[in-house]
């Protein structure tokens, strides 16, 4: 536990590399923690870390990949330190290393100080030692989906699929209810996120509201304009407490200024708008994110509702450039489908983490994030905005691309290009995948001929697998990639919310085929 302190820290990276080195004996001999309330534990979930990795400082680069391997694979410390988003750029940053060390087994470049050049030699040893075992584990699928349980469960899901129910606006109507009232027992509120501080106001709960006032105005039961009251009287119509950096804080403010049209008042409004305010004075943030793509369906929407709601044409510029970054950035323009961060796109050098079948890492949720984002960011632009054409195609253009993908059971997997490998069918990204395919429909952007069927089968596998007190289950919870586990049992509240959605469209497409009963 002493070596550390012997450690050459003049550089900025060295000292990163020391403090995460020090650390391990503390963390591994202190009670489990968590990241985004651990301070200490935080250090091994910091996204420059990340870029340390890749750094032209071996030494510092191997420390880091070493101690990055050890918080993966330390869950009894670390409980949610996140798999992919670190375990790729560790892989890289190791094979990176690896270039430096010649056919003889000797470091290229060593320094001259034999004292810095076994040094060095030692982290790399050690970066090695700790990486070989993931190297190993991305040639075979994740050993949940392996377990009995797991299994059990694909047996269950595919028996319920095997006849799904046929639709009705009576059944959607029933199911979309049960779905909130039995949601409302079991709400997320685990507080102390990075992103989330607050379980009223975190993206968990902001995501299910969203679903609730679509509900209200497709069904007509005030059963859900009552709930989306009483939440805002409860947070004052706050925003999320870290909206100032992290954009998932502002998917609370789209109940906010949807709730605005119904109730007119301004205090519904004033918290966010004086956020965004704050955040395009402020030199660091007024320029859009680009960290992953859930940021679209959860802020998107907001800015374009506050510029509808105002005029303030400032709010819309910003979601349009929020938009086009995100599409240029994460839009595999080969095959038309989204990846969730920089994780999974191709290094300069080359590098990028596949699937076991060689396919890109489409991640199922981020499809929906994807889609569903684009709607709600379309729900507040005008109709004769000239980005709204461009706008458009790109709807068209992922949807079709969605639809390609669609499993013949409805459910689209956790993970879009390998299904075989995680064979268990996913709810959020399907329900989100499905409101989508309904939205452009509805207005007059898909093609129903084309869309509507599959955006039908995706809804009528969400009914078959809800349970009979209305739960929702086969939830991925926080996820990065298709690599994190979830069961029948799993349920997070954001993916009721975007059955509310999709149910809310299908209600909204057939209103005048029949009134609900």
């Amino acid at each position: 536990a002493s070596w550390p302190k012997r450690l050459p820290v003049e550089k900025p990276e060295r000292r990163i590399a020391a403090r995460m080195s020090v650390l391990q004996p503390i963390i591994a001999a202190s009670p489990p923690a968590k990241m985004w309330t651990d301070p200490q534990v935080g250090e091994f979930s910091s996204f420059g870390n990340r870029r340390i990795m890749r750094s032209e400082d071996p030494f510092a680069a191997a420390l880091v990949v070493a101690a990055t391997a050890w918080a993966i694979d330390h869950k009894p410390a670390i409980r949610t330190m996140v798999t992919d988003l670190y375990r790729a750029p560790a892989i890289h940053g190791w094979l990176r290393l690896q270039e430096r060390i010649g056919p003889d087994g000797a470091l290229r470049d060593a320094p001259a100080d034999p004292s810095e050049a076994r040094r060095l030699a030692g982290a790399v040893l050690l970066a090695g030692a700790r990486i070989l075992p993931f190297t190993r584990s991305m040639l075979e699928p994740m050993g949940f989906t392996r377990s009995e349980a797991y299994l059990r469960d694909v047996a269950a899901q595919r028996e319920r699929l095997a006849s799904p129910p046929t639709l009705s606006r009576a059944a959607v109507t029933t199911a979309m209810r049960r779905a909130t009232e039995w949601q409302h027992t079991s709400l997320w509120n685990i507080s102390g996120a990075s992103d989330s501080p607050d379980a009223d106001t975190s993206w968990y709960r902001g995501v299910f509201y969203i679903g609730l006032l679509p509900a209200y105005h497709a069904t007509g039961d005030a059963y859900y304009l009552d709930k989306v009251r009483a939440l805002t009287v409860r947070t004052g119509a706050r925003t999320g407490l870290a909206a100032l950096y992290a954009p998932d804080c502002l998917a609370i403010s789209q109940v906010y200024l949807d709730l605005h049209k119904v109730d007119a008042k301004p205090e519904l409004i004033a918290p966010t708008r004086a956020k965004l305010d704050e955040i395009l004075a402020h030199s660091v943030h007024r320029k859009p994110p680009t960290n992953y793509i859930d940021q679209v369906f959860c802020s998107g929407g907001t800015w374009t509702r506050m510029a509808a709601t105002t005029g303030e044409t400032r709010y819309l510029d910003y979601a349009k450039t929020f938009w086009k970054q995100q599409r240029d950035l994460f839009r595999d323009p080969a095959e038309g489908l989204f990846v969730r961060d920089e994780t999974w796109l191709p290094q300069p050098d080359g590098f990028q983490l596949l699937e076991r079948n060689g396919r890109k890492v489409y991640w199922g949720r981020g499809g929906g994030w994807a889609i569903g984002g684009l709607c709600r960011l379309l729900d507040g632009l005008p109709a004769n905005d000239p980005d709204r054409p461009a706008f458009e195609a790109d709807l068209r253009a992922l949807a079709a691309a969605l639809v390609k993908t669609q499993p013949a059971d409805g459910l689209w997997r956790a993970s879009i290009g390998d299904p075989e490998s995680y064979p268990l069918g996913e709810t959020s990204g399907t329900a989100l995948i499905s409101y989508g395919l309904l939205w452009g429909i509805n207005h007059g952007v898909l093609d129903p001929t084309t869309f509507r069927a599959p955006a039908e089968r995706a809804l009528a596998a969400l009914l078959a697998v809800q349970e009979t007190n209305g739960k929702l289950g086969y939830v991925q919870p926080g996820a990065e990639s298709p690599r994190i586990h979830f069961y029948r049992a799993s349920n997070v509240e954001y993916a009721t919310g975007a059955f509310l959605l999709a149910g809310a469209e299908w209600l909204r497409l057939t209103a005048s085929q029949s009134p609900i009963k």
